[in-house]
């Protein structure tokens, strides 16, 4: 039998390889053929959303508050600004130098202000465009919405409920449940649908009507419309957006508070003779409402549980924190209790899970949940209780029992949005770095 050439048989081997890589080739073209350019076009848009999304929570966690009044986009960034607040949209003309930062104020009874393209100069990022090349639109809610002076009585802190209801594309379903709505919705409007002229300074030229609702009615409610790819995309509601809840913004700024409410416990532990300052408590009238400057004093020795105090007395009263944290009165929904070290019958915190006892305890209570309702007007209400702040039932007796129940604590739950912070001998750390 004769042996067929080596030559021969990788020629043959060759050939089948370029075979297999002209059939490759062909199923590629034949599947990039069968993409819709518009879902390109929309994926684009999906991360342009994602990242002006962040940019909207970062700017907002990062204002310094440093000052309380004044433009706080531009130039001004991080200085008339306190954590909390929502950048107010773009509305300048189009031919204005400004474009691309905030159009102040909008924290007033106008509600078409707070509705306008996404502040990108003010944000600090390159102009946002979705996929179709069009500006990237914002609405923001009037309790989040960015102050203009240090003192105003409506405060941003976790007190406060947002409002912005969206709905799914059946335009009944709600996807923000109370407790649990949206404080910045996001928009990328897509291609012009008939009768939107674009360019223009005009909301209803950029945004859609599905369902009976409009995305350009400034406090909504707003609509995720259906997307259709077998219908042209102009031909049909075609906005995209995403939104930011109280629960998004607040987890990243309890970062920053409890950094704050541990330096404040630390510097006094350290200049005090190794004490804690006392509670102040609710039952106080003066401590419950908005006024950054009032006297919220410290109870005598014996009062073991109740908020951080506003205010230490003394010849020369001191407001301990930073300007941010007293502007915006966030002492107020704190919980704190103080334990043996500081006498007065006083007993040290203890938590289930977490080993030995500790010197004081606070806890940061996430936005309100469900039915959760803190104030009334812009102070805390009259009937005020610690389950309107805290979700786990057995830390939920510290204002109102006596016996060692109230000084039992447990590690908030999967259902809580609290923060726990345990001290000992001035240091305090989440209750989970214990």
């Amino acid at each position: 039998m004769r042996r067929r050439p080596q030559r021969s048989r990788g020629a043959t081997l060759l050939l089948l390889l370029l075979l297999l890589g002209v059939a490759a080739a062909a199923l590629i073209i034949a599947a990039v053929r069968h993409i819709n350019p518009d879902e390109i076009k929309r994926q684009r848009s999906a991360e342009a959303l994602q990242i002006a999304r962040q940019a909207v929570i970062s700017w907002s966690v990062s204002q310094m508050g440093t000052a309380g009044s004044g433009n706080c986009s531009g130039g001004g960034a991080g200085t008339a600004c306190n954590p909390g607040e929502m950048p107010c949209p773009d509305r300048y003309a189009l031919t204005d130098l400004a474009l691309g930062s905030s159009s102040l104020p909008c924290n007033g009874a106008t509600a078409t202000t707070r509705i306008g393209r996404l502040p990108w100069r003010t944000l600090g990022i390159a102009p946002a465009l979705d996929g179709y090349g069009q500006p990237l639109w914002l609405a923001v809610d009037l309790a989040y919405a960015k102050r203009n002076t240090a003192n105003a009585s409506a405060k941003v802190n976790n007190d406060v409920l947002a409002s912005l209801q969206i709905v799914a594309s059946d335009g009944v379903t709600v996807l923000t449940q109370p407790g649990n709505r949206a404080l910045a919705v996001i928009f990328a409007p897509g291609p012009a649908q008939g009768g939107q002229a674009r360019p223009s300074n005009t909301v209803a030229d950029y945004l859609d009507r599905a369902a009976g609702l409009d995305n350009s009615a400034p406090s909504g409610p707003f609509i995720v419309p259906a997307y259709n790819p077998a219908v042209a995309t102009n031909e049909q509601a075609n906005d995209q957006l995403v939104f930011i809840t109280a629960a998004d913004l607040f987890r990243e700024i309890n970062l920053r508070l409890g950094a704050e409410v541990t330096t404040l416990l630390a510097d006094y532990w350290q200049a005090n003779g190794s004490l804690y300052p006392q509670p102040a408590s609710l039952a106080d009238s003066i401590c419950r409402n908005s006024t950054s400057n009032a006297a919220c004093n410290p109870q005598p020795a014996g009062f073991c549980r109740g908020i951080v105090p506003r205010r230490y007395p003394g010849t020369t009263p001191v407001q301990p924190g930073s300007l941010w944290y007293v502007q915006n009165v966030w002492h107020r929904g704190i919980y704190y209790a103080v334990g043996a070290v500081n006498g007065g019958g006083c007993q040290d915190p203890i938590v289930a899970g977490v080993s030995g006892s500790f010197d004081a305890i606070f806890i940061l209570p996430g936005p309100p949940l469900g039915g959760q309702v803190r104030l009334a007007g812009t102070d805390v209400k009259p009937g005020y209780a610690l389950s309107d702040y805290l979700e786990d039932a057995a830390n939920q007796d510290g204002w109102t029992d006596s016996g060692a129940a109230a000084d039992a604590y447990v590690l908030p739950g999967p259902g809580s949005n609290d923060v726990m912070y345990l001290c000992r001998m001035g240091e305090c750390r989440e209750a989970h770095a214990w």
